[in-house]
């Protein structure tokens, strides 16, 4: 079995590699000084960036390193193909979306503005879902990380190639892995609130809406979003590599 290194994604998953290193560094610095400051209440937020710094390195140089692996044919031996050969050449086959695909992007973002519009209800009207620990901060991690994927959806719906805006779902991704630890960390809801402002017919199935639930949603998704990130990057220099092998 021969070893052969594609360096155009070599040198991306070394870039990527070394911010991870460079983050890594910082938090250490930053763990240092939280040390001296976690006893000042009101600089105890050093500790907690800290943290955040800290997951953001450690999901960096291990994107790095996948995308490094994934540039290797270690992958395959002889005629046999790995997964992510498959699933690279999968997606490259299917980079190209069809005009039903496209228009199932713009479906889609409809139905999150009107779920979105139900929040904003629920903010405006006071319902209690949102509690008083909701702050801007909050708001903008909730709000904020629909808004990036709603231009994820627009762009890919405009342009109309998978890949291409990959780059924009690696960023969704991260955005949204950041906002739901935020979140988590926070928790500025009361999910017993959650269906007040639906029919009251309705109220009765939404007996699981506990706060116990929407923080393991929350966890759920912080988590799947950092497998996300881990997997749209690799993808992406695969399925590039697959679409322009030159």
């Amino acid at each position: 079995m021969t070893i052969k290194v594609d360096l155009g994604i070599v040198f991306p998953g070394l870039v990527v590699l070394l911010i991870g290193i460079g983050l890594f560094v910082l938090w250490l610095l930053l763990a240092i000084l939280s040390f001296f400051l976690f006893f000042a209440p009101a600089l105890r937020w050093v500790f907690f960036v800290g943290l955040y710094v800290l997951v953001a390195s450690l999901v960096l140089m291990a994107g790095g390193v996948l995308i490094m692996v994934a540039a290797t044919s270690a992958w395959r031996r002889g005629d046999r193909h790995s997964w992510l050969d498959e699933r690279s050449q999968l997606r490259a086959s299917r980079d190209r979306m069809s005009p039903g695909a496209r228009a199932g992007e713009l479906f889609g973002l409809l139905i999150s503005v009107l779920v979105l519009l139900f929040f904003v209800e629920n903010q405006v009207r006071g319902t209690g879902f949102f509690t008083s620990s909701f702050g801007p901060l909050e708001e903008l991690a909730f709000y904020g990380s629909w808004a990036v994927g709603a231009l994820v959806s627009v762009v890919r719906a405009a342009y109309g190639r998978r890949n291409a805006v990959r780059p924009l779902v690696i960023l969704e991704s991260a955005v949204l892995a950041v906002s739901a630890f935020w979140l988590l960390f926070v928790f500025p809801f009361d999910f017993a609130h959650l269906p007040d402002l639906l029919p009251g017919a309705i109220k009765p199935a939404f007996f699981w809406s506990t706060d116990t639930v929407g923080w393991l949603v929350l966890l759920l998704v912080g988590v799947g979003s950092i497998a996300n990130f881990l997997y749209n990057s690799v993808l992406y220099f695969t399925v590039r590599a697959e679409l322009d092998p030159a």
